[in-house]
């Protein structure tokens, strides 16, 4: 009976432990600026997909950017966006062949914080597209353009 006392407190700290933290409120200027963020992806996204022929989905992890989703005229998802060109970039002009790797490699685009400069990653067939409101490299459209030529098989 003495093992079973000690592993209740084992089991409560266990529990506190992986407990999600507290999720702090949003006020409403946090919500309308990702309503806002969330209508320019999909744009985005929808220009490639129309370019693709595909049904790529896009979603923002909106929580990444530490409430830092803009700064004057400059929103994280327009960062995202230029990614995204570069995809719609690879795709216009494609031949079937290229459209269905591109079809194949991506099937979701998430547009997460916070990175200096904006980079990119496949993790199995979703985009991950890292960034900042005020992220520091030029060209995204052409890096992204570049990183996908290389790296979707």
């Amino acid at each position: 009976m003495k093992s079973l006392n000690n592993l209740v407190p084992f089991s409560l700290v266990l529990a506190f432990a992986l407990a999600p933290a507290p999720v702090h409120a949003q006020t409403v200027e946090e919500k309308m600026q990702r309503k806002e963020e969330d209508e320019f992806l999909q744009k985005a996204v929808t220009a490639a997909n129309e370019a693709c022929k595909s049904k790529i989905a896009g979603a923002g992890d909106w929580k990444t950017f530490n409430g830092k989703l803009k700064n004057g005229g400059l929103h994280v998802s327009t960062n995202c966006g230029q990614a995204i060109e570069g995809l719609q970039s690879l795709c216009n002009g494609a031949d079937d062949e290229i459209r269905g790797v591109v079809r194949k490699g991506i099937k979701t685009i998430q547009c997460r914080g916070t990175a200096e400069e904006t980079v990119l990653e496949l993790k199995g067939t979703t985009l991950v597209i890292t960034t900042s409101v005020d992220q520091k490299r030029t060209g995204v459209n052409y890096f992204a353009k570049q990183f996908l030529m290389k790296n979707l098989k």
